[in-house]
């Protein structure tokens, strides 16, 4: 991540990394529906914590309670669900947290578009076969990958 703004962010991301032991990274996880994204993210979350990483869980569905509670689903209102998503997803990278975002499978390449990859470097994990969180291999290689 590039240095921050010391007039608006008085904490450089060299600082963050320090004190944080990683920097600010976008993990999107996407798949079809039922493909276990949720489980897998929660799972990631709870090892990546108990390793003492700053870590938080942005699932479109539990957002759409609070921050996009406003929006229906037509195709605009998905759209805009998806881009608060991402953004909110840059600034808890930018702030040096790992950010797990679980996302529809269509949804992910218009939210990945959104936000810029020197900011927030992206894992994406596609597919049904992929997204079996009860593997240990699956978070292994998540693991590896941060």
């Amino acid at each position: 991540m590039s240095e921050s703004n010391p007039v608006i962010d008085p904490v450089q991301s060299s600082e963050r990394e320090r004190r944080n032991g990683h920097s600010g990274r976008i993990v999107w996880l996407t798949g079809l529906s039922g493909a276990g994204k949720s489980t897998l993210a929660v799972a990631l979350e709870r090892r990546l914590f108990d390793e003492g990483r700053q870590v938080c869980v942005l699932d479109g569905d539990i957002v759409r309670a609070g921050l996009c509670e406003d929006l229906g689903f037509s195709a605009e209102d998905r759209t805009e669900n998806i881009r608060r998503i991402g953004e909110v997803a840059r600034l808890l990278a930018g702030a040096g947290l790992l950010a797990l975002t679980v996302m529809p499978w269509s949804a992910t390449s218009s939210a990945r578009a959104r936000v810029s990859c020197t900011t927030a470097p992206l894992l994406v994990a596609y597919g049904v076969r992929f997204a079996r969180p009860t593997r240990p291999s699956v978070l292994a290689r998540l693991m590896m990958m941060l």
